[in-house]
């Protein structure tokens, strides 16, 4: 039995709870920083052959923006517009002209209602 005196010294189940939490908080960020850390140096800054510019005549595009945009009716300010081109194929086009990337864009399997196809 937990008499008065000894009870003050005891900490709170507050404290315990918050004790825990914080232990597991920093045992999980310590795994993800870990992971984050080089093992090995680097690699050097130079392209490998095959990815040279130069073989290639171009930059290398790492990047592949794939995008689904479906143009035709769409709601506007409560009424209906007929878009020709949709909206995510002009994001994706502002995209592209920004960063070296391929594009591919995704094609229904089968056109929805009230759209049109554009190739």
């Amino acid at each position: 039995m937990i008499t008065p005196q000894h009870r003050a010294a005891l900490p709170s189940r507050r404290t315990v709870l918050r004790g825990a939490l914080l232990t597991a908080a920093a045992a999980s960020s310590t795994t993800h920083l870990t992971g984050c850390s080089p093992s090995s140096p680097p690699p050097s800054a130079s392209p490998a052959p095959s990815q040279s510019a130069a073989t290639t005549g171009g930059p290398v595009k790492r990047v592949l923006l794939a995008y689904f945009s479906r143009a035709g009716e769409n709601y506007y300010y409560g009424g209906r517009t007929d878009l020709k081109v949709g909206n995510t194929e002009v994001l994706a086009e502002k995209i592209t002209d920004r960063i070296a990337c391929d594009t591919y864009r995704i094609q229904a399997a089968a056109p929805t209602r009230g759209t049109t196809t554009r190739q």
